[in-house]
């Protein structure tokens, strides 16, 4: 009977090992760091040009770069002429950014939640609105499955004042947030956010997680 159960009690534990692992979150930060330029070779070939600035310039070179829209010409290989190619800047750098938290089963993803769409609350030290729209790290805290519900909690910050290149109050800073997320059937259930810490104001209340039941949420003490 023992050797029975020991043999029932070691399949089990596979069966849960593979269910663990036939499932996961994954984060995905998508940056806006090059210029987007679009035009044509000679009048009619379309083109399109992504270009990033040079990291290890300095400010000086960076300052006389450009693209010389007129004089840039296009050579195929083993092709003496030139065609004229003409560009014209769509975007250019910055640092707004796209965030997205993925769910993954058996290597198919099965739902993506695009998290800077659903941070339109989130405002910068103005006042102004900015959503998610800097988010610059992801953290996946803890996940759990149980039938077929997902449950997730992460942690995520952003800059306290985007785009201040490190300069003036809290231009280094950065505001972090806490968030759960309630997946069911693969549809969005529920998903809450809280910040836990603040380069501009003193964040009193602490927020806390179980970390073997997730799907109880981000409680308050």
């Amino acid at each position: 009977m023992k050797v029975y159960i020991t043999v029932l009690t070691f399949l089990l534990m596979s069966v849960n090992i593979f269910a663990q692992s036939d499932w996961h979150f994954e984060t995905k930060i998508e940056r806006n760091n090059h210029y987007l330029l679009e035009g044509s070779i000679a009048d009619k070939y379309p083109i399109t040009m992504f270009l990033e600035p040079c990291k290890h310039c300095d400010m000086e070179t960076r300052n006389r770069w450009n693209y010389a829209y007129e004089s840039m010409q296009w050579q195929t290989n083993g092709n003496k002429s030139f065609l004229p190619v003409k560009l014209k800047e769509v975007s250019r750098p910055s640092m707004e950014t796209k965030s997205t938290v993925s769910l993954y089963v058996r290597g198919v993803e099965m739902f993506s939640f695009d998290l800077t769409d659903k941070l339109k609350d989130l405002k910068d030290v103005y006042g102004t609105s900015i959503g998610g729209a800097y988010i610059e790290t992801i953290k996946l805290e803890v996940s759990k499955k149980i039938d077929n519900d997902f449950y997730l909690i992460f942690s995520f910050s952003q800059p306290t004042v985007p785009n201040s290149n490190g300069f003036g109050h809290c231009g280094a800073g950065y505001e972090s947030y806490l968030g759960f997320l309630h997946i069911s059937s693969f549809e969005l259930k529920d998903f809450k956010y809280y910040q836990t810490y603040s380069c501009l104001k003193e964040i009193s209340e602490e927020y806390m997680f179980d970390e073997n039941a997730p799907e109880k949420g981000i409680t308050v003490r």
